[in-house]
């Protein structure tokens, strides 16, 4: 007898009940014909989900909205400073050089340009052309230069605030990366390079003397003279030297010392 039937007679005998022996001898069916779904073994009201039975963790969740709904914009550059080489328009110019004109900078035409037109005033084809060109030049400041005379007192006083000072602009045109014409003289010897430049109060003192503008400028980002030359087939374009923000910038910070500077200065 199988050890499976001798274990249910002995259990039955113990509680004084009778099997028959077909009943006995039946084998037990363990298994059902069909197999069991394990989704019907396993209760949705008494056990966790099967997903989260597993020991291994769920990705985490992206907060981001899903790329079809959102643009991928592209990001804009970030603005240019103006460039301190170029060209300004008058009314850019008039702003900055107003309060340099009230102290004694003044706007005049390069020496060179002078110059030409003094030699070419016989011509009358050049002189016409190069008088054409400074005119147009007039709108974005070629052909021009910014210029400045500082007087000092007489005797080794004046003298010596005037070699302060110059140390100073030395210092200043460094800082700055340009390259100004310095004239330092006795005011008696003194000749100004510009007509717009008066003559010294002072005849025993001494003078310090500033010329500046830009050899290469670039143009002006608005200027008509620029379009028309641009335009013209036959005409070139380069810009011609002339004053820009630059120069500007070099004048304002010379006043700027020279003012700190003067208590210290016979004048």
């Amino acid at each position: 007898m199988p050890p499976h039937m001798s274990h249910a007679l002995t259990l039955a005998a113990r509680a004084g009940r009778s099997f028959p022996a077909s009943r006995l001898l039946r084998p037990a069916r363990v298994f059902a014909t069909q197999p069991v779904p394990i989704g019907m073994l396993i209760s949705g009201h008494t056990c966790a989900p099967v997903r989260y039975l597993s020991t291994t963790p769920d990705p985490p969740r992206s907060t981001d909205p899903p790329s079809d709904h959102v643009a991928d914009a592209p990001t804009p550059p970030k603005p240019r400073r103006p460039s301190p080489y170029r060209l300004l328009p008058p009314h850019t110019f008039l702003a900055h050089f107003a309060p340099l004109h009230v102290v004694g900078w003044r706007l005049d035409l390069l020496p060179s340009i002078v110059q030409m037109s003094d030699g070419n005033s016989g011509n009358n084809g050049d002189g016409a052309e190069l008088r054409r060109e400074v005119q147009e030049g007039m709108a974005d400041l070629q052909d021009r230069r910014l210029v400045r005379m500082w007087e000092f007192g007489e005797g080794k006083d004046g003298w010596r605030g005037l070699m302060r000072f110059a140390q100073t602009v030395g210092q200043i045109v460094e800082e700055e990366d340009h390259h100004p014409t310095i004239t330092i003289s006795p005011a008696s010897d003194y000749r100004p390079t510009s007509t717009s430049l008066s003559a010294p109060d002072n005849a025993r003192g001494y003078v310090l003397e500033i010329s500046t503008h830009t050899h290469t400028p670039m143009p002006p980002l608005s200027s008509h003279t620029y379009l028309l030359a641009r335009s013209s087939a036959n005409k070139a374009t380069k810009m011609r030297p002339g004053v820009t923000g630059k120069d500007l910038r070099l004048a304002e910070r010379l006043e700027e010392a020279f003012d700190k500077a003067r208590a210290g200065v016979e004048i």
